[in-house]
C-alpha cells in the first residue's frame, strides 16, 4: 500500500482516501534471505484461519498444485509475493520459511 500511495505524486494528482484502500493484504518475502538465515514460521496459511475460520487456500491459476493466496468469505484476500529475480522464471516460487508458495513480481525500479 505504501508504494500505491506514491503513485499520486508520480502522476501529479491527488488520490482520494478511498483509492488508497485495496481490500487485500500482501505478505512479501525475499526467498534467498529467508533461506540464508534459516528463517522458519508455522505454516502461514494457518494464521489467517485463526482470525477468520472462513479463510481458504486459493489454488494458483496456472498451477493448481500451488497456493499463493488465501481468501475469506467476506472478500478479504491475503497474497504471498516475492521479488522476481533476474535468473528466475515468472512461475510461482516456494517460500520455505513461510511453508507456502509466492507469486514473483517484477520490479519496475532497476
Amino acid at each position: 500500500m505504501i508504494a500505491y500511495q506514491a503513485y499520486g505524486a508520480m502522476l501529479g494528482v491527488r488520490l482520494s482516501a478511498g483509492s488508497l484502500q485495496t481490500g487485500d493484504v500482501d505478505i512479501a518475502q525475499f526467498k534467498n534471505v529467508s533461506v540464508a538465515v534459516q528463517d522458519s514460521t508455522p505454516p502461514v496459511l494457518d494464521v489467517p484461519k485463526e482470525v477468520d475460520k472462513s479463510f481458504r487456500a486459493v489454488p494458483h491459476v496456472s498451477d493448481g498444485r500451488r497456493v499463493t493466496r488465501c481468501a475469506a468469505k467476506g472478500g478479504l484476500r491475503v497474497d504471498f509475493l516475492t521479488p522476481h529475480e533476474r535468473n528466475e522464471t515468472s512461475r510461482t516460487q516456494k517460500l520455505p520459511a513461510l511453508n507456502t508458495d509466492a507469486q514473483p513480481l517484477r520490479s519496475w525500479i532497476s
